[in-house]
C-alpha cells in the first residue's frame, strides 16, 4: 500500500514538474513580447482564465491538443465584441513588430464593409490622449478555417506609453475569432523607413 501511494506521489510531482517547465517555456517564448500570456496558457490564480486577459460572455478560453488560445464568439448579431487590453510602450520604441496567429469560421460580416473580425491597435500618451498615427485595422471579411500566422511592423509616434489593444468582432452577423500567440516587441524603425 505505502508503495503505490509513494508513487503514485511521485507521479504527481513529475506531473507538476512537466506541466510547469512547459508554462515556462510559453513564457521564455514571449519574453521580449509586451504583451504578457500572449500564449493565454498561463492561469496563475487558477480562476480557469487565462491571467491578465478580460472575461465576457463572447469569450472563451479555448484548448486543442494541449494548446491553449483565446476565442471570440458571436452570438447575436451586429454587436462589437472585443477582448480589450492596454499595453505599456516603452519610452525609447519608436517601431513595433506584431506577430500572431488567427483562425476564422462561420463568419458572416455585417452589414457594411468594415462590420468584419478584426484587430484595432491605437496609441495614447501618458495623459490618456489618442496619438497617431496608428496602423491600420487588421480586418478580415473571410472565413480561413486553419489557423494562419500573420505580421505586421509599424510606427509608434513621438510620446506613446500606452497601447490600446481590441480584437474583435465587429458588428457581424455571426462567426468565431481565435486568436494565439499575440506578440508585440520593439524593432529598429530604420527597416520601416
Amino acid at each position: 500500500m505505502r508503495y503505490s501511494t509513494c508513487l503514485l506521489c511521485l507521479q504527481s510531482v513529475l506531473l507538476l514538474a512537466w506541466t510547469g517547465s512547459s508554462a515556462v517555456a510559453q513564457m521564455t517564448a514571449a519574453a521580449d513580447s509586451l504583451i504578457t500570456n500572449s500564449g493565454f496558457e498561463l492561469d496563475a490564480d487558477l480562476d480557469q482564465w487565462p491571467d491578465r486577459w478580460p472575461k465576457g460572455e463572447h469569450l472563451q478560453w479555448g484548448e486543442e491538443a494541449g494548446n491553449r488560445f483565446l476565442r471570440i464568439e458571436a452570438t447575436a448579431p451586429g454587436k462589437l465584441l472585443m477582448a480589450y487590453r492596454e499595453i505599456g510602450v516603452p519610452a525609447d520604441a519608436r517601431a513595433l513588430k506584431f506577430t500572431w496567429k488567427q483562425r476564422i469560421t462561420n463568419l458572416q460580416p455585417g452589414e457594411k464593409m468594415w462590420f468584419n473580425a478584426r484587430i484595432l491597435i491605437e496609441f495614447m500618451d501618458a495623459g490618456r490622449a489618442k496619438l497617431s498615427p496608428s496602423p491600420k485595422p487588421f480586418a478580415y471579411g473571410k472565413n480561413h478555417p486553419e489557423w494562419e500566422a500573420k505580421e505586421a511592423s509599424f510606427l509608434v509616434p513621438e510620446g506613446a506609453r500606452i497601447i490600446k489593444f481590441m480584437p474583435c468582432l465587429f458588428n457581424v452577423n455571426a462567426g468565431t475569432y481565435d486568436l494565439d500567440d499575440l506578440v508585440i516587441t520593439p524593432i529598429d524603425p530604420a527597416s520601416l523607413l
